[in-house]
This record gives C-alpha cells, structure tokens and sequence, in this order.
C-alpha cells in the first residue's frame, strides 16, 4: 500500500502514563483568561490556547503571559469562520493574519491549529500544514461547556469520557 504521508491531524495523544491535554478555544478574552491562567499556575497545569487572532490583537499581554508560563500558543483563525465553506485565498488570509499576530504578541511561531468547529477540508489541511507546517488537533472529549452553562455538567462530561491521551476541548470565550 502507498505512504499516505506523515500524520497531520490529531484527535488524542500518545501518551505514557495518566495524561490529557487542555486546551482552551476562542480567546484570549480580556475577563476569563487571567482567572483561567491563574488557576493552571496555581496547579501546575500546562494547556494549549487556540486563539483568534481578532482577540489576540486586543489582548496581546495575555499571549505574551500563556507562553512565559509555559503554555502552548495555536492558531484558531482570525474571526472564527467555518472554514472548509471559504476559499483557499480566504482561509489563507484568516490563519496568516492570525499566525502573525500570535508571533508578534509574543515571539513564537504556532505550530499547532485547530479550525473552528472542527470544519477543515482533507486538502485544507494538506496545504495548512505545508504552507506553515501546522498538525491539525481536533479532540474526542467536548463538554459542550458553550452550550450547557454548568460547571457540575462540564466536570461530568470530562470526567466520563476522558482517556489517556484524550484531548478536551473547552471555550474560554470571545
């Protein structure tokens, strides 16, 4: 059988051991993103941050903060469109302007990208990945914390469907 190549997208993680990774969507938000940093330092929590870049230009302090605590920076589009409807020149313009504004926030190129609503096309993420080298990390645990503000659901639904390895996905919002 042919190679089909190096993987590129990820909904879970190898991983040795008891381990998940956080990530966090939509920010930074000038509100949610200090209390949520605050509470990763304060256990010791490493996360990944997929932001927008429309938010990233608004909070630039706060990206520069996620890295010096060592979290890892990603790009979610500039303005958080569904992605696989747009062409390639438009999604190009949503995570170059975004891949820019996270450096110049704070020094480091994402490596990691995740599309809004998972909605990503096989090519899309062909050439994301050789244009900027990006792995795609989708998930496989969604509290769905956007939608069902409650905090006992949220830790339920987390709780129940994590693995090892497992990547949950939640909003810090816009």
């Amino acid at each position: 059988t042919a190679n089909a190549g190096p993987k590129i997208t990820f909904s879970q993680c190898h991983v040795d051991g008891p381990y998940i990774a956080m990530t966090f969507d939509d920010g930074p938000h000038g509100a949610n993103t200090p209390r949520l940093l605050d509470m990763l330092k304060q256990r010791n929590i490493k996360a990944t941050f997929f932001m927008c870049g429309e938010c990233v230009v608004q909070f630039p302090q706060l990206v520069k903060r996620m890295v010096e605590e060592g979290h890892e920076v990603a790009n979610h589009s500039w303005s958080h469109p569904q992605l696989n409807k747009m062409g390639e020149e438009s999604v190009t313009d949503q995570l170059q302007r975004t891949h820019d504004a996270i450096k110049q926030a704070c020094g480091v190129e994402p490596k990691l990208m995740r599309p809004p609503y998972g909605a990503f096309t096989v090519n899309q993420r062909s050439w994301a990945n050789h244009k900027w080298g990006y792995r795609i990390i989708l998930w496989d645990v969604d509290p769905l914390d956007w939608k069902v503000r409650n905090s006992e659901h949220v830790e339920h639904e987390i709780l129940t469907h994590t693995v090892a390895g497992s990547i949950v996905l939640s909003q810090i919002g816009r």
